[in-house]
């Protein structure tokens, strides 16, 4: 009986070992693919389809299509990155960060009304994606980026000119991420359906999508995490935007539709409540992921216009 039960003690172990071996696989595989889900190409084809596209059909279309734009540069350490930039001779100028998977023509919509309001504009390509180099860091990177871009604005638009930052989606995160850093002559910040952090999404997503208990979802991101550490040498908990916004001091508008599925609402208001500074919270019923503009582009214009009036004279 000893025999058989030190026998029947080893092949437990061995069975729960292997078991134990493959249920991390299975999670760490499973991790690895949902941030593909959210960065690839199922990613791109949600956030594109979110997107418009230029026409000569609408008046923002054809003024997008025609309107004089110049190439800029910026080489840093990881890529070489691109932006486009619409000169209107005046001292003030927005940054627009389009979402991930969208290109810097995405934001004509936003481009044509801030021109309209005499902004200088700056549409920008983030590492991964348009005709930047790079690959997407879900605004733990991408944060130093905007920073040099701001710098350069800085540079050559002169000593009287104010920015403002636009974000949308993961870049709207990555324009809160940047409150961290010193941005010059940046006076105010438009976030529209930003995540806290990425790791608080993609956990989102695992409980949405996989329909998972907490402790699945919990050992599912901590595969990711660790995922991310190896292979780009920084912690999904690093693109938390809490920590840089209760220090924060420059005015934020906060957007977010109450219809959206793919980032909560809850999380612009997590980012509301974490931030220190000047800020507005504003909730649109019935909007989806970043269409709050498309909902009602002349409302839109009017309160984000008005935001950044109050911060750029």
């Amino acid at each position: 009986m000893k025999k058989i039960g030190k026998g029947l003690l080893i092949v437990l172990a061995t069975i729960l070992v292997m078991a134990g071996i493959l249920l991390w696989t299975g999670y760490r595989f499973t991790g690895n693919e949902l941030v593909t889900a959210l960065t690839s190409k199922q990613g791109q084809a949600w956030t594109t389809a979110q997107a418009p596209i230029p026409t000569q059909n609408t008046r923002p279309g054809r003024w997008y299509l025609q309107v004089s734009k110049q190439t800029w540069h910026l080489e840093r350490k990881h890529c070489h990155l691109q932006a486009k930039w619409i000169q209107t001779n005046q001292h003030k100028t927005v940054i627009l960060l389009p979402g991930y998977g969208q290109r810097q023509s995405a934001m004509y919509q936003y481009a044509y009304f801030f021109a309209q309001a005499g902004y200088n504009v700056l549409l920008v390509d983030s590492s991964g994606q348009g005709k930047s180099g790079g690959q997407v860091s879900f605004g733990y990177q991408e944060k130093r980026d905007l920073q040099a871009w701001a710098k350069l604005v800085a540079r050559r638009a002169g000593s009287n000119n104010q920015t403002v930052v636009l974000g949308v989606s993961m870049r709207a995160a990555t324009a809160l991420q940047a409150t961290s850093l010193k941005l010059p002559q940046v006076k105010a910040i438009v976030a529209d359906s930003a995540y806290t952090s990425f790791a608080a999404e993609l956990k989102y997503q695992a409980a949405k999508t996989l329909n998972l208990p907490i402790y699945a979802q919990n050992f599912i991101i901590s595969a990711a995490n660790q995922a991310s550490v190896r292979q780009d040498g920084f912690s999904l908990n690093q693109t938390d935007a809490r920590p840089a916004l209760r220090k924060n001091k420059l005015p934020i508008l906060f957007i977010h539709g109450l219809a959206d599925t793919f980032v909560p609402a809850s999380m612009s208001r997590a980012n509301y409540h974490a931030d220190h500074g000047a800020k507005q919270l504003w909730l649109v019923p019935e909007a989806e992921h970043i269409q709050a503009l498309s909902q009602n582009e002349a409302l839109y214009e009017q309160r984000v216009l008005a935001f950044c009036q109050l911060y750029v004279k």
